[in-house]
């Protein structure tokens, strides 16, 4: 049975894009800094894995049912990071945690968890950067002035990641727009 490697999404604005690529303009001349393509920029609510090709529609379905009625969000940057703590390998823009954000993700992975084993509880954040071993991590700049910086979670993607040697690449399947506050 053929798969393909899916997760649930929140779009990055152009505003926040060229906010975040004022870190890649500082660290520019470090060795082994692959940076994330602006296209590819998000933030994951829900990695659903691997799911076989015939049940692709029920996803789309499932999730349109359980987003009816959501209303947008707001996530605020706290700091860029390295991540994993213990041995990282990624520049991390991680936003404080925030329980209406923490509540769609927990309760979007009750959801699949009948079909979908392997879903952790995400920490909202944006990878910015990935890097390999002979990285100088101490070399990396992280420093930031930004105050008050904030992503608008107006819509959620379902995207379909293709792994390629150069990076993964990211399709959207299906969108849901989530009701403005007003």
């Amino acid at each position: 049975m053929q798969t393909t490697r899916l997760f649930v999404g929140v779009p990055i604005q152009q505003e926040i894009k060229k906010i975040f690529h004022q870190l890649k303009i500082k660290n520019k001349n470090i060795e082994g800094i692959r940076w994330v393509s602006d296209d590819n920029l998000h933030i994951t609510t829900c990695f659903l894995g691997d799911i076989e090709n015939n049940k692709i529609s029920n996803v789309v379905f499932m999730l349109q049912q359980f987003l009816l009625g959501k209303k947008e969000l707001k996530l605020h940057f706290d700091r860029f990071q390295l991540s994993p703590k213990r041995k990282p390998y990624m520049i991390w823009a991680r936003f404080q945690q925030d329980e209406c954000f923490s509540d769609l993700s927990i309760s979007m992975m009750k959801i699949f968890s009948r079909e979908i084993n392997k879903i952790k509880r995400p920490i909202p954040h944006i990878t910015l950067a990935r890097f390999n071993k002979q990285t100088n991590i101490n070399e990396i700049n992280l420093s930031n002035n930004l105050n008050n910086i904030e992503v608008k979670m107006r819509k959620i993607i379902l995207y379909k990641s293709i792994l390629k040697p150069s990076g993964a690449q990211y399709y959207p399947i299906a969108e849901y727009n989530l009701i403005p506050n007003l």
